[in-house]
């Protein structure tokens, strides 16, 4: 096995209680790692309490309960449950079919994640993506929850390479996105991400008294670029915004937006 892959083992697990775990090995020890079958190499650790630093800059996995499992050349880490930052993970996989493949080992790590919607966000700013999206998502606040999925495909040699694709479905939501305008309330869609864009594809939300469409998109610039299309209710204009310039308002309009957001500026 090579010297990274055996640093990432050493440094990726950082903590585990161990209650049990076995070997077989059956073979002709020169024939290591048994890629023809002819022979047998197999570990099996049963973990509880694990603590996961799969790649550096990246939000961590505690409390993960599985297995980590050594079968010929690969490895595989199946965890029933874990956490980042305190949210909930089920069904996560970290796989490497291959621990000594010269420059090109690769583990691809699969995951769901269940929780509020805040602490996506959290887990946003805590990653690289936060970066490359001009801190974008840091001012915004949020009510309710959704389901997270994650896959990275992380080179060991290089973790600075990691790709990243995820989403996050949510339904039922509160979110503020911006300072001086209106919540979005009962808001649902997907956010799609990679490790340097984000993108809403389709969202939806009452808005001013009425349904609003909203898509998002990343530039090559990191800016984000909201479009939205809506109507705005008169009554519901005046209870935001309580001027006497809108006291003699009343009926409905339709109303467009693009607004972008990025480099500390809206």
């Amino acid at each position: 096995v090579s010297a990274d892959t055996r640093e990432w083992v050493q440094q990726g697990i950082l903590a585990a209680a161990v209650p049990k775990a076995r070997l077989r090995l059956q073979g002709k020890l020169q024939d290591f790692p048994f890629r023809d079958g002819s022979g047998k190499f197999l570990v099996t650790v049963r973990v509880a309490d694990g603590v996961l630093d799969y790649a550096p800059g990246w939000p961590g996995v505690e409390g993960f309960q599985g297995e980590v499992r050594f079968e010929g050349p690969g490895m595989r880490i199946s965890a029933e449950r874990g956490r980042i930052l305190g949210v909930d993970l089920v069904d996560v996989v970290a796989d490497v079919p291959d621990l000594d493949v010269g420059p090109s080992e690769v583990m691809t790590i699969t995951g769901r994640a269940l929780g509020p919607t805040a602490e996506f966000l959290r887990f946003v700013a805590a990653s690289p993506v936060s970066r490359h999206i001009g801190g974008f998502t840091d001012g915004i606040r949020a009510e309710g929850s959704g389901e997270l999925e994650l896959k990275l495909v992380m080179p060991l040699r290089n973790t600075d390479e990691t790709e990243l694709e995820g989403g996050f479905r949510f339904a039922g939501n509160r979110i503020e996105l911006l300072d001086g305008l209106p919540a979005l309330e009962r808001a649902g869609g997907v956010v799609r991400f990679t490790g340097d864009t984000l993108a809403i594809p389709d969202a939806s939300a009452q808005f001013l008294g009425h349904t609003a469409k909203l898509s998002a998109r990343t530039g090559t610039d990191g800016v984000v670029r909201f479009d939205a299309v809506g109507r705005a209710d008169a009554a519901a204009v005046r209870a935001r915004y309580p001027q006497p310039l809108l006291d003699g308002l009343s009926g409905t309009a339709a109303w467009r937006a693009a607004i972008r957001v990025g480099k500390g500026s809206t």
